[in-house]
């Protein structure tokens, strides 16, 4: 507010810090601006303050004991516990125990003044050593509680990896069963056809027999072996203990309900006929009309056939072919021969070769796999043989050990000897 624009300046009762209100009144000097701190002395100087009041007043002479516990706030001493509770008994032991000391001016207990506040010292380094020794339990208790914890989830996890690890290998195992099996189905099959042929002669596959058969797996291959081959029929497989034995599926039917077993079927009823007949139906009751009148007729009457010739139609030329010499199927029959018994005289060959070249892995299974009572005696023998051998080598190195050690103690005894004399 600037001074000069307004008339009332300043407020009828205003006055500076320190004037006298009845004296000649000062003015300002004319500003069009007022600082801060002259207003914040303005104001204080109306404020009025009510003085400092304590919270509690204490009688000389009797300090009340709830004080002790002016100073506990929440998680250092609140909320009390057992904790707390003994340690308020040991403060009031404290100040009992004070109580009963001798005062200073006594200059005859003295010594008695301070081998009982070397008591009380002691006690309260006990019962604080006791203090940290609960405060090392508890944590200690909390860190081996936390370890075990971190340890049954580091358990759990593993447990979870190694169960999922598993399902995986024995889905692995399942699929390698089952392509072996396969795999073992199809090479029966070729050894059945090989076998088949083992005479040279080569049967092609008949298409027309194989489908013209509905036993064979061409038409129904969904349960041949005991299980389906179509992977995603498998899905739709009913598998319960009911379809097992012949009793079990007396009881299936047995617990099934009337409706199930015997359906309730209902023949259709023919239509009512109401004096209207559609076109097809009157179509057709025109064409029998029509047939039954050409029958009684008998419209129909044989006629020879006027244009029924037979022709001989030309017959084309026989291919002819010429006839093999005398002994040739013979000789092709005995090179085929010749050459599958060189064919297997060369895979024994290799057969040969290989097992050299592993005699000691074949050795070795031996060894460990023997299945014939023979061998296993052999082994038998060849492992006592090999045992007495080592006893008799370790027994002569024994003997030559101590014949040894005796010799270099006469030895030295007689160095020793020799050097005393000396």
């Amino acid at each position: 507010m600037d001074p000069q624009n307004n008339k009332a300046w300043p407020p009828a009762g205003f006055h500076r810090r320190g004037s006298n209100p009845h004296a000649e009144e000062v003015l300002l000097p004319s500003t069009s601006h007022c600082t801060a701190n002259t207003q914040t002395d303005y104001r204080d100087s109306e404020v009025q303050t009510e003085p400092y009041n304590p919270s509690f007043v204490v009688c000389p002479g009797s300090p009340p004991e709830i004080l002790t516990l002016a100073t506990l706030t929440l998680g250092h001493g609140l909320l009390i516990g057992l904790r707390e509770v003994e340690r308020v008994e040991w403060v009031r032991r404290q100040r009992a125990q004070e109580a009963t000391l001798p005062p200073y001016d006594d200059l005859t207990q003295v010594a008695r003044r301070e081998r009982m506040m070397k008591e009380m010292e002691r006690e309260k380094w006990a019962f604080r050593e006791k203090e940290i020794q609960k405060l090392h339990d508890f944590r200690l208790d909390q860190l081996i509680k936390h370890l075990w914890q971190r340890e049954e989830r580091i358990q759990e996890v593993t447990m979870k990896r190694l169960d999922k690890r598993f399902s995986q290998r024995q889905r692995d195992r399942d699929r390698e069963i089952e392509k072996m099996r396969r795999d073992y189905l199809a090479s029966i099959r070729r050894l059945t056809e090989y076998q088949r042929n083992a005479g040279g002669k080569v049967d092609t596959r008949d298409t027309v027999k194989v489908y013209a058969k509905h036993t064979l797996r061409t038409c129904d291959p969904c349960l041949q072996e005991g299980q389906s081959s179509d992977l995603a029929s498998r899905i739709n497989e009913v598998k319960t203990k009911y379809l097992s034995t012949y009793e079990d599926l007396l009881q299936l039917e047995a617990s099934l309900p009337s409706s199930v077993t015997e359906p309730l079927i209902e023949a259709p009823r023919p239509k009512d006929f109401k004096g209207f007949i559609k076109r097809a139906d009157r179509h057709e009751m025109k064409l029998m009309q029509a047939h039954q009148e050409l029958k009684g007729a008998e419209m129909f009457e044989e006629k020879p056939l006027r244009f029924l010739i037979d022709l001989e139609k030309p017959r084309p030329p026989t291919p002819v072919t010429d006839a093999p010499p005398e002994g040739d199927e013979e000789k092709q029959l005995a090179l085929i021969f010749m050459q599958k018994l060189l064919r297997g005289r060369s895979i024994m060959n290799m057969m040969f070769e290989g097992k050299e070249k592993r005699w000691e892995l074949i050795q070795e299974l031996r060894t460990t796999h023997a299945l014939q009572r023979e061998e296993q005696e052999k082994q038998k023998v060849q492992r006592q043989v090999t045992l007495d051998l080592q006893k008799q080598r370790e027994l002569h190195n024994h003997m030559v050990s101590m014949r040894e050690s005796y010799l270099q103690g006469l030895a030295g005894r007689v160095v020793v000897d020799t050097l005393d004399f000396v």
